[in-house]
């Protein structure tokens, strides 16, 4: 797995001050996956700092997550370090028994495998039979999008390396792509994620990053960071009518 905490926090436009605005996005994510599906026990593959495992945490569901990078776990809610644990999902089993959990998500991550076909079957081996699993990944269209705005606007920030600039995307493919992929696996693609959860996620998460953005000194970051902000906002419908939301069920 081609990545490292800095990379993803640059990329992602985030940072360890940008925590409240994550925040509010997953938890839209959180409370829209246990409305459809009630779970009772979830996997957050590629958890990075943890946050969507402290949404579900919050709405009383217990949450697990699994991560590469070290770095951003240390950095994790302390109300859920102990739930997280390192895993490099391209090469590594998960720590967990066959059939274990009702739901997992995978939200970017595979985009970043050089070799997914083990990362699947890892998912399917823990999800348990009926069980249900939401992925998002970048289609070919919004990778090249991603790529564009992350050099421009950070080729600005003087302390942003050349691997942060551009997206450390190796598997960008097509949602039918992905879709085949995962039937391969015995899963059965039961539809997207609703779109209209999906723009008030981010909708929230940009508007409380303006707003955080006030609160900093670090005037480079600032100019930069909200012209990015500014620049993408307006397309956020169009950006993630291009980006692959999927549903999945395990069927066997």
């Amino acid at each position: 797995m081609r990545q490292s905490s800095g990379a993803y926090t640059y990329h992602c436009g985030i940072g360890l001050h940008d925590f409240q605005s994550w925040l509010s996005y997953y938890e839209i994510i959180a409370n829209t996956l246990v409305n459809l599906f009630n779970p009772q026990l979830v996997l957050d593959i590629g958890c990075a700092f943890g946050w969507l495992v402290y949404a579900f945490e919050k709405l009383g569901v217990k949450a697990y997550g699994v991560d590469i990078s070290k770095d951003s776990l240390s950095k994790s809610p302390y109300e859920v370090r102990r739930r997280l644990f390192r895993v490099n999902i391209e090469c590594e089993s998960l720590p967990f028994p066959n059939n274990y959990f009702d739901l997992e998500t995978c939200t970017f991550v595979l985009e970043h495998l050089s070799s997914y076909d083990f990362a699947i079957s890892e998912i399917a081996r823990t999800l348990r039979p009926e069980g249900h699993l939401f992925i998002s990944i970048p289609s070919p269209a919004t990778d090249i999008i991603n790529k564009i705005l992350n050099y421009y606007f950070l080729s600005r920030l003087r302390h942003a390396s050349s691997q942060e600039k551009f997206a450390l995307h190796v598997s960008v493919y097509p949602k039918a792509f992905w879709i085949k992929a995962f039937k391969l696996k015995g899963f059965r693609y039961i539809g997207d994620f609703p779109r209209s959860q999906l723009i008030k996620a981010y909708q929230i998460k940009y508007n409380t990053q303006r707003q955080e953005m006030f609160k900093r000194f670090d005037h480079e970051y600032f100019i930069t960071k909200l012209k990015w902000l500014t620049v993408r906002s307006p397309f956020i419908g169009f950006y993630h009518r291009l980006t692959s939301y999927l549903l999945f069920k395990r069927a066997f």
